[in-house]
């Protein structure tokens, strides 16, 4: 059984900001949820960020957007909003890529 995760928001000083930080002992998941139907690259551009000053180990990044599809885009899974949470690496936490 997973051990529950810790959850976070992150803002750096200049306004970038990651809507969830799941944090797994020493290591971070960074989830960006975004509301639009259509993937722009601009999804991702706070999630590339925040590794720069996480400090910790950084697991995956996963965006969410309100389209229907999965796809990769620069090797980066693009997730839609209805997808299972087992298409997500969740399984009582979120697991190993």
């Amino acid at each position: 059984m997973h051990e529950p995760w810790d959850v976070y928001f992150w803002r750096d000083h200049g306004g970038t900001e990651v809507d969830f930080i799941l944090e797994d002992g020493t290591k971070l998941t960074a989830v960006e949820v975004k509301s639009g139907a259509t993937f722009h690259p601009d999804f991702i551009a706070s999630l590339s960020r925040f590794p720069v000053t996480a400090g910790k180990d950084l697991k995956r990044s996963v965006p969410v957007y309100g389209g229907t599809e999965s796809f990769d885009f620069k090797g980066v899974a693009i997730v839609p909003w209805n997808a299972p949470w087992s298409g997500l690496g969740v399984a009582g936490g979120i697991q190993d890529a």
